[in-house]
């Protein structure tokens, strides 16, 4: 089976082993146009299939408030079963958690500065 790939100047989206990842690029302005278009290619990947995320945030610029809330939506989140966000620093993970307790997203949803853990803890729930 072939499996889909999408990499372009904001995103690369791929499935490995039943997660799709997504890396989020450097220098892009997220906003709530490019946030609704990452989870049109994320949907276009992983079609109807329902599996966990991680998402790389290691060098992705701030996303609007705007972005940011469209992401934790039920819309946004349609098929991921959990999300593990790898960030750069404790510091950004502390913050973001912070503001996660705000947004609540529709699924699981947790942060680290370890892929290796992201992934465990994402497995968890696939």
């Amino acid at each position: 089976m072939e499996t889909k790939r999408i990499d372009n100047e904001h995103i690369s989206i791929w499935i490995e082993d039943d997660i799709v990842f997504v890396l989020f690029r450097p220098k892009v302005h997220y906003d709530l146009a490019l946030a609704r278009k990452v989870v049109a290619e994320r949907l276009q990947v992983t079609g109807n299939r329902r599996l966990c995320m991680i998402g790389d945030l290691t060098e992705m610029d701030p996303a609007t408030k705007e972005a940011r809330a469209y992401f934790s939506s039920e819309e946004a989140t349609k098929n991921i079963i959990s999300g593990a966000f790898i960030t750069p620093s404790k510091f950004i993970e502390i913050a973001t958690n912070l503001w996660l307790s705000f947004n609540k997203p529709a699924v699981p949803v947790r942060l680290f500065t370890d892929k290796e853990k992201a992934i465990e803890w994402v497995k968890s729930y696939c």
